[in-house]
């Protein structure tokens, strides 16, 4: 049984055991067997943590990772053209880029102390593309959600993007039972972004399909005011009263974005059991709107943070989301304690989790939890006087701060050098690949 000890942290439980100074975790067989001082094992390895925190590895509840090959490619337009940018992509993007791509996310969220992202997968029906980013995440060591949404309206997509209800509800089933059973991976399917590029069609024919294998649906929700009028013309309340009309919600599903929710809305999430993923940088990038947070938290509906795909961030940085999640309220509510950072904390960790479908598995410290955690060094001039953790872990810290990453028990990144890629073959595979996808998108009108 491989064993591991860390030891003299500040280990930030996120639990009601709070923050536990000097403190030590060992680690047996990839689970979390004991939190707490003077711990000693004779045959463990032993990772020290003097002059750091240990937190539970953050979870990426939205991304798109092969938006890492088009960073800043699309900047400065309306949301519906941004979309239809972004939908371009996808029919000039091979298996191989969705490969490099996903080492490529995988390497700069492991290095940020990510240990789990949720990746929103719509890039093109065929389940070539989805496999390549499930092999290439698997080969990095990171935890992941692969979730293979669907479109099915051709006003925004590309033809070849396309789906109609059966075809796509096949696909998703074979997706799920494809990859079903893997190491560190949870499915999910879904229609990608209703009502403007699935119809109710579509939405009920995905939903089916997750009711019927038992995984989580996900779509992108309300996240801008063009969705909501979409919604609204075909005569429901917003994009939730969509989905709720359609009688969809007794299933649970993971929303990205809603940005844009009446109370009445809120309160269906509420009462249907749904989850957010909030993506604050996302939002600002796009000139979205604000999502009501506040509201969505106080109304206890689960919420993760994502850092949405890299075309609209432009990273993968989720020190740099919490930071943005916490001041972003602030102003919109011009209340300086609108969001407390051990809240903005808790969604990048165990909120996520929850939102997810993995708090029993991840997302706090304690024994009994698989072993996802992130080191971070509070050495940095940025880091000295620090009186208040949670403040300094959200507003201070940056991902480059992240020392060890720990993912299933294994440290699959030690003092900055991730173990299970090559960083330089990544990178220069994916600079070749984003180069070559630049000219074909180009040439591709």
């Amino acid at each position: 049984m491989a064993k591991l000890l860390i030891t003299g942290g500040t280990v930030v439980t996120m639990t009601p055991a709070g923050a536990l100074e000097g403190a030590d975790v060992l680690i047996e067989d990839g689970r979390i067997t004991r939190v707490g001082r003077g711990i000693t094992q004779a045959d463990a390895e032993v990772l020290p943590a003097d002059g750091c925190a240990v937190l539970p590895g953050l979870v990426n509840a939205h991304t798109h990772l092969y938006q890492v090959l088009f960073r800043g490619f699309v900047e400065g337009v309306p949301l519906e053209d941004w979309l239809r940018e972004i939908y371009r992509m996808g029919t000039v993007l091979t298996p191989g880029d969705c490969r490099i791509s996903a080492r490529l996310g995988a390497l700069e969220s492991l290095r940020g102390g990510v240990t789990t992202v949720m990746e929103h997968h719509f890039v093109h029906p065929s389940l070539e593309h989805p496999a390549a980013t499930i092999e290439a995440l698997a080969e990095s060591g990171i935890r992941a959600v692969v979730a293979r949404t669907s479109m099915d309206d051709g006003a925004l997509v590309p033809a070849a993007t396309v789906e109609s209800p059966a075809p796509a509800a096949a696909a998703a089933a074979e997706f799920l039972e494809r990859f079903a059973g893997r190491p560190r991976l949870t499915l999910m399917v879904g229609p990608n972004t209703p009502p403007i590029n699935a119809s109710a069609a579509l939405v009920r024919a995905m939903a089916e399909v997750a009711r019927r294998h038992g995984v989580r649906a996900t779509a992108h929700c309300a996240e801008g005011l063009a969705i909501v009028a979409r919604a609204r013309a075909l005569g429901a309340e917003g994009v939730v009263g969509f989905f709720d009309g359609l009688g969809v919600l007794d299933h649970a599903w993971l929303f990205s974005h809603c940005v844009h929710l009446t109370d009445h809305e809120i309160e269906i999430l509420r009462a249907r059991g749904a989850a957010v993923a909030h993506n604050p940088v996302s939002n600002m990038c796009l000139g979205d709107g604000i999502a009501p947070l506040v509201k969505l938290r106080r109304a206890g509906i689960p919420v993760g943070l994502g850092t949405d795909g890299p075309s609209s961030n432009n990273t993968l940085d989720m020190f740099e989301t919490m930071k943005m999640a916490s001041l972003l309220q602030r102003v919109a509510a011009l209340d300086a304690g609108a969001v407390r950072p051990i809240e903005v904390l808790e969604m990048a960790t165990a909120g996520g989790a929850r939102a997810c479908g993995l708090d029993h598995l991840i997302g706090t410290i304690e024994a009994g939890k698989r072993a996802d955690l992130a080191v971070v060094d509070l050495s940095g001039p940025h880091l000295a006087a620090m009186h208040d953790l949670y403040s300094h872990l959200v507003h201070c810290v940056r991902a480059s701060d992240v020392r060890d990453t720990i993912v299933d028990g294994r440290v699959v990144m030690r003092r900055r050098a991730v173990r299970t890629l090559d960083e330089q073959s990544v990178v220069e595979e994916a600079r070749t690949s984003a180069a070559r996808l630049a000219t074909a998108m180009r040439t591709s009108h």
